[in-house]
């Protein structure tokens, strides 16, 4: 495993959640308008994480497959602010 402090914190947020089944929230502004997708995390590694998103059209269910590069969560746009957040459950989202 890599030995990355950024990314330790993160690492055992996304096993709390995919140990205890709990969607994470995750913010995507990488286009310019914010995309929101709740996850249920399948996989943490040391450099990313895979789940899914639940998908509802019409009768049918649909379970999307989606990645986490940690070093998104680190990306900072021009106004400071973070392009790719994740929010846990009992976190303060406004931070």
């Amino acid at each position: 495993m890599v030995n990355n402090k950024l990314y330790d914190e993160v690492i055992e947020k996304l096993n709390y959640a995919k140990d205890n089944h709990l969607p994470v929230l995750l913010e995507d502004d990488t286009t310019g308008m914010i995309d929101t997708r709740l996850l249920e995390i399948t996989y943490v590694g040391d450099r990313w994480a895979t789940g899914y998103e639940t998908v509802y059209n019409g009768d049918d269910e649909y379970k999307v497959p989606y990645t986490v590069n940690y070093g998104s969560l680190y990306t900072v746009s021009n106004s400071g602010a973070h392009k790719v957040k994740l929010i846990f459950q009992g976190d303060n989202s406004f931070v």
